[in-house]
């Protein structure tokens, strides 16, 4: 029996950029990549997206056939970071990203944020009242949110 499902995250609208990239693989990497030692069968991943394909930049796409249903009933949601676009209040995030990130918290599964993910939990609600970190160079503004 696997340890569960994890999906991971990615944010569409925009295009992704490298560090987004490298955070996501990073994520695809940990869960992602066997680990017989520590647990057999290892965990079941799956890279999720609003619309199942994300446009990128610098030559680089995500293709996925995962979809926010997936997110919302894994065990174990991950996300990887946001856009900078994002960070800046230029683009909001999708209200349908949001929603199932909120529905995924309501079922119980476990939350996770690499870097700046953490300001979708805090636009979701999901930090209210919890103590939460970022980025160093985002604190001020995660805070304030």
């Amino acid at each position: 029996m696997s340890p569960g499902v994890v999906a991971i995250a990615v944010v569409n609208g925009t295009d992704m950029q490298v560090c987004e990239v490298y955070e996501t693989a990073i994520a695809n990497a940990v869960f992602g990549d066997p680990q017989p030692d520590l647990a057999d069968p290892w965990y079941e991943v799956r890279l999720c997206a609003v619309a199942g394909n994300e446009p990128a930049a610098r030559g680089f796409s995500v293709r996925t056939e995962h979809t926010l249903d997936d997110l919302v009933a894994a065990d174990t949601v991950i996300v990887p970071s946001v856009p900078d676009d994002v960070l800046r209040g230029s683009a909001p995030l999708s209200l349908e990203f949001v929603d199932a990130l909120r529905e995924a918290a309501r079922a119980g599964a476990r939350m996770v944020s690499l870097c700046t993910g953490a300001f979708v939990f805090a636009e979701a609600g999901l930090l209210d009242g919890r103590k939460a970190t970022t980025h160093w160079m985002h604190t001020a503004d995660l805070a304030k949110r």
